[in-house]
């Protein structure tokens, strides 16, 4: 029986087994204080293993026992709690109950069509971007069992192999103007959600990143916020990409809310700190942000419209795309202009108006 091969390179460990035959490497896991042994890593690499021990040739493992043995904690290994969940969720939801008895070696392509065609009708509300992400999720289940030697043959899912019906079309996101930002500052009661609200307005910090705010994170004599880490569901973690790593800069009205904050909540460690660590924002908007704005007349539409927001603003201020990028600490300046950056109508009014004038002129 094979125990593999575990070996450390370029910051991660691996795994090299064999698989009919066949030699298959996979990462197991980064290398960081949790990892620092080959024996931390051991049990990461009995999924892969025990499958292989079995022999698949003479005992081919179905979809589920894959997905749940061999997967599912791949995903855990390398990407973040909220992906994981996410990962999980479209298993649990809609993948688990419809391939139960198909086998990982045997499955086609009709087979993959058929599992996204019941999805599609079971459930009219899916938009036509989940669904995509649902196909994806089979995807690269498939292109991980070619990766470990499970699947010898193509991915079945990949590309045009299997389609997507159009879904319900996903609802617009939003962006907050600064007229709903200001309405929503004065219409929250304490200091502590004052500085919730004007952080994500004007910081463009995403939730998890308010979240894992620490006050030596905020330096007030240089008016700048550093981002070292975040917190989802009670998990803290590093931060998403290198870029989101880079200085925030405060303008006063975050400045003095958070000033405020702070002269109120002494001897805190968490900038918004709640009874047992940092403060659950997401729940806490909910609960009791959102009944305020809602006294305020403006619709609450989460918290990522603040983000959105105050991409939208300072493009709608002649902000250059660029600038903007920096400002929200995007990797890459298309996530910027496609999903942060959102037309305006009266600016599209006004800009027709700006041709109509020209047009005056010219003749």
């Amino acid at each position: 029986m094979q125990r593999g091969h575990i070996f450390k390179r370029h910051g991660a460990w691996h795994l090299r087994y064999r698989v009919n035959g066949k030699q298959v490497c996979v990462k197991l896991a980064a290398y960081n204080d949790e990892y620092r042994t080959k024996a931390s890593v051991r049990l990461l690499a009995e999924p892969y293993l025990q499958p292989a021990n079995r022999g698949q040739a003479s005992n081919p493992q179905t979809l589920q026992q894959f997905v749940k043995d061999s997967y599912l904690p791949h995903v855990r290994t390398d990407n973040e709690p909220s992906t994981v969940k996410g990962y999980t969720d479209i298993y649990e939801d809609h993948i688990r109950q419809r391939v139960g008895g198909l086998r990982v070696q045997e499955f086609r392509t009709v087979d993959g069509q058929r599992i996204l065609d019941s999805i599609t009708t079971d459930n009219p509300q899916l938009t036509h971007m989940t669904l995509t992400h649902i196909k994806s999720f089979l995807s690269s289940v498939f292109s991980y069992a070619r990766r470990t030697g499970v699947l010898n043959g193509v991915n079945p899912i990949q590309g045009r192999g299997a389609i997507v019906i159009k879904g319900k079309r996903s609802r617009p996101t939003y962006a907050y103007n600064l007229d709903e930002i200001e309405k929503a500052i004065e219409a929250v009661t304490s200091e502590r959600d004052r500085a919730i609200v004007a952080t994500a307005a004007f910081s463009g910090l995403a939730l998890s990143e308010m979240q894992g705010l620490q006050w030596p994170d905020v330096d007030f004599e240089t008016a700048f916020i550093t981002v070292n880490r975040k917190v989802w569901r009670k998990l803290e973690g590093d931060t998403k990409t290198e870029a989101r790593q880079a200085p925030v800069p405060m303008i006063s009205p975050v400045i003095i809310a958070l000033k405020m904050h702070k002269e109120q909540n002494a001897g805190t460690t968490w900038v918004f700190e709640g009874r047992n660590g940092p403060l659950d924002i997401a729940t806490h908007g909910t609960k009791k942000i959102r009944p305020a704005l809602r006294k305020a007349e403006v619709e609450w539409h989460g918290w990522h419209a603040f983000r959105r927001g105050l991409g939208t603003n300072l493009a709608d201020l002649g902000v250059q795309d660029t600038v903007v990028q920096d400002i929200l600490r995007h990797s890459n300046v298309s996530t910027t202009k496609k999903f942060y950056i959102k037309a305006r109508r009266a600016a599209g009014v006004n800009a027709m108006k700006k041709l109509e004038a020209v047009l005056k002129g010219s003749k």
